[in-house]
């Protein structure tokens, strides 16, 4: 069972603590997220080890290829399951530093302590741990290959924890244990993107907040990232310090998105657009567009007012008129900027 656990604070019903194991993990995942997805956000910190430690991040990305224990149908498993099932077996993933968990990897792993119930992974997913766990093991040289790797990758690491990734996360612990009181919903304190707000965990991580099982872990190195395990007696949410952050942007990218979308909500306004737009059609005034809808003329203005604020019409004086203009490549352009906005992830 896992051990005592280390720095944090208790609020009420609801542990929250700080976890360098556990920040090492999820640094581990990010570094390989990155290997297989390179253009998706990552903090500025996993990048920078993958430009000055290329060499390092390469043995990582490939340690289970050649035993072909890389895959889970067909996709990467980018997550170092068997190091948490290690430092669940030997009580350190709560540990004060990572030192204790680095230092009883390898006998955890030569002692192949089986893996325990994972109720928060799919059978698939179990199965791979499994099949690591077994093979490490048996397997000598491949476990000290593993002990040896997850020392220097820490060693690459612990910089960046120490110079902000910790106060980060001891500062946002500190916070939710301020906001939280027995009972409170941990979905008023955890931002939208945790696991909190999935309705599949809801009732598992109630229980495991009944039986007092349940840390919640401020990542101070993960972004706006976020995990969900589950082991025997214990359920681990892990929450990026900058989560808050990413869904406030959300949010706003979300207005955005939807005051773009409103622009083109309006049938008459889009037809005004489509005439705007024609290759065969000159630039029109306020009388010609009213006299061609059967609208009057202040109602087309308005609608040329919010056209022309969103940049989809140009005025073109011509003597005492004013005219209106659009062109394809500009409206292109509006709806694939509300298209990035609404689908887009977060590249900050």
């Amino acid at each position: 069972m896992p051990s005592e656990f280390g720095p944090g604070e208790a609020a009420g019903d609801l542990r929250v603590s700080v976890a360098p194991v556990l920040e090492l993990q999820f640094g581990l995942f990010l570094l390989r997220k990155h290997c297989i997805d390179p253009e998706k956000w990552v903090p500025e910190w996993v990048r920078d080890v993958h430009r000055e430690q290329p060499g390092l991040v390469g043995r990582l990305e490939t340690f289970w290829v050649a035993p072909g224990l890389d895959e889970l149908e067909g996709q990467p498993y980018r997550e170092c399951g068997e190091l948490l099932v290690a430092g669940y077996r030997s009580g350190t993933l709560f540990a004060n530093s990572v030192s204790p968990f680095v230092d009883a990897l390898e006998p955890t792993l030569a002692a192949a302590p089986g893996v325990p119930a994972l109720p928060s992974e799919p059978p698939g997913v179990v199965d791979l741990i499994t099949r690591r766990v077994a093979l490490l093991g048996r397997d000598a040289r491949l476990r000290e290959s593993l002990v040896n790797l997850v020392r220097e990758l820490f060693a690459v690491i612990e910089p960046y924890w120490q110079k902000f990734g910790q106060s980060d996360a001891e500062r946002s612990a500190r916070d939710i244990a301020a906001r939280a009181r027995a009972g409170a919903d941990l979905r008023l304190l955890l931002p939208g993107n945790s696991f909190v707000h999935k309705d599949a965990y809801q009732a598992h991580i109630a229980a495991a907040r009944e039986r007092n099982e349940l840390v919640v872990v401020p990542l101070g190195l993960a972004g706006g990232g976020q995990f969900y395990w589950a082991f025997p007696g214990l359920v681990i949410v892990g929450v990026g310090v900058e989560s808050a952050d990413r869904e406030a942007r959300r949010k706003e990218r979300a207005e955005m998105t939807a005051a773009r979308m409103k622009v083109l909500s309006d049938p008459t306004r889009v037809g005004i657009l489509m005439e705007l737009v024609r290759p065969s059609h000159h630039a029109a005034t306020v009388t010609e567009l009213a006299s061609q809808f059967g609208l009057s003329q202040p109602t087309v203005s308005v609608h040329l007012k919010i056209l022309r604020e969103a940049g989809l019409a140009r005025p073109e004086r011509d003597g005492n008129q004013v005219r209106y203009a659009s062109d394809e490549a500009t409206v292109r352009s509006f709806v694939a900027a509300a298209l990035d906005d609404s689908l887009g992830a977060d590249t900050r």
